[in-house]
C-alpha cells in the first residue's frame, strides 16, 4: 500500500471513529442504562449507510423508502 492511500485510511478511519463516539454519547445520554454495555470491551459498534429499504408487513404490503444522502 502506498503511503498516500495509507494516509487516506488513517483519515477515514479517524472520521469513523469521532462519528462513532458521537453516535455512543448520544445513546448514552437517552439511553444511560445501556452505559455499561456500550463501554464494554466485548461490545462492537458497526455503522451502516443506507440508500434505500423496504418495510414489509404481513409478506403482502411493501413500501420501499429512499434515504436522501
Amino acid at each position: 500500500m502506498d503511503d498516500n492511500m495509507e494516509r487516506s485510511l488513517e483519515q477515514i478511519t479517524t472520521l469513523f471513529d469521532s462519528q462513532m463516539l458521537a453516535v455512543v454519547e448520544t445513546s448514552e445520554k437517552t439511553h444511560p442504562h445501556l452505559k455499561g454495555f456500550s463501554k464494554a470491551p466485548t461490545t462492537a459498534f458497526i455503522c451502516v449507510a443506507m440508500k434505500r429499504y423496504f418495510m414489509v408487513n404481513q409478506f403482502q404490503n411493501v413500501i420501499e423508502i429512499q434515504v436522501k444522502s
